[in-house]
């Protein structure tokens, strides 16, 4: 099977590392890079389509900000063409796929990592989320068109092959396969006290589709310490003056997300649409509760007193959470994680194995 890596996306690399002798992979120069070694043959591509997306990204105003990105899965599409034969098994992405199937007769195989473009695009209009957030129309017909000629679609929660088949995608070629984390590296440790108040982490970017601005408002008059680790966004979140309570922190590596999640007390992150969130996954093999919403597939397989039900804008439900959050012990810690291991988290080599054993059914 030819997979099509267009960027180091955490499941499909987990794929290839559970049988790298099934797969050829095709990847930019970089992505490869990444996989260390664990692909029997690989063929990097250019590094062009990147090189448009950063180039647009830095141009345009903020409103377009997402062109670079959609017109480089376009571009990826188009030149990894090339390297498609008629009668290739192709894995491929939402936006990267359509030229990869259209050249084949073989299985195709679409990994949904997002929500049904329509349905991410109505959840966010609920929310009254931010104009440059939501799926350009071309990209929405052009996704649409990739999942009809698709015959197995992987997607990551009930919630995403709900609105799949809710959108006309045949429920036959649908199949749910939850995420997983690194749980050898995500997993309680007993760390010394960080801070004299509780603390709550968020870690990812800064949108209105986390539900960020209703997070740092709730926590803004709350008795507990809120952490917010990643990189802004939305516009009115760019120039975040917080309160003297909340920590803005730059995007971390692996290793020092595990200590953070180690050093917090809970996790929140209150977004409008997940397919399914891999850093809610991550906190809750570290023994965190995790504070979501209905709007995130990861709440699927998470312990459900932990979440939020009135959706990502309700300021005044998250701000009663945050105030009943306490201190956290490590035997509560390693206690939370066998809880959501009970409630199906599973390690990343688990999902691979069920994701190559759905590819294989076809």
């Amino acid at each position: 099977m030819k997979l099509f890596l267009p960027y180091p996306e955490r499941a499909a690399r987990a794929i290839i590392s559970a049988d790298p002798q099934r797969f050829d992979v095709i990847a930019p120069k970089q992505v490869l890079g990444r996989l260390d070694g664990r692909v029997s043959s690989a063929v990097p591509l250019g590094q062009y389509p990147q090189f448009l997306r950063r180039t647009l990204e830095r141009a345009l105003p903020h409103r377009h900000s997402l062109v670079g990105m959609n017109a480089s899965k376009v571009l990826w599409s188009r030149e990894a063409a090339r390297y498609v034969g008629e009668r290739d098994s192709v894995f491929a992405f939402p936006g990267a796929a359509l030229e990869l199937f259209d050249k084949t007769g073989g299985l195709k195989v679409f990994h949904a990592v997002d929500a049904h473009p329509a349905a991410h695009n109505a959840s966010l209009a609920a929310a009254n989320a931010d104009k440059a957030e939501f799926y350009p129309r071309w990209l929405e017909r052009r996704i649409a068109k990739e999942l009809q000629l698709a015959d197995v679609i992987l997607v990551p929660s009930m919630r995403t092959a709900t609105q799949m088949i809710a959108n006309g995608v045949d429920a036959s070629r649908v199949r749910v396969l939850p995420y997983g984390a690194e749980t050898g590296l995500f997993r309680p440790q007993e760390l010394p006290n960080v801070a004299d108040r509780p603390v709550v982490l968020y870690v990812g970017q800064f949108s209105s589709r986390k539900g960020v601005a209703s997070l740092i408002e709730a926590a803004a008059d709350s008795p507990v310490e809120l952490w917010l680790v990643g990189n802004p966004f939305t516009p009115s979140l760019r120039s975040i003056s917080p309160p003297s309570n909340i920590r803005v922190i730059e995007p971390l590596g692996h290793a020092d997300l595990a200590r953070l999640y180690n050093s917090a007390d809970a996790f929140a992150i209150p977004t409008a649409e997940d397919a399914c969130s891999l850093v809610a996954l991550e906190a809750a093999a570290a023994g965190l509760p995790v504070y979501s919403t209905i709007h995130n597939g990861a709440t699927e397989i998470l312990p459900k007193q932990e979440r939020l039900s009135l959706g990502s804008g309700s300021v005044s439900e998250i701000r009663l959470r945050l105030a009943s959050v306490p201190k956290l012990s490590f035997a509560e810690r390693s206690k939370n994680t066998r809880a959501a291991e009970h409630s199906g988290l599973r390690d990343w080599s688990e999902y691979a194995q069920a994701a190559l054993r759905e590819i294989s059914l076809g």
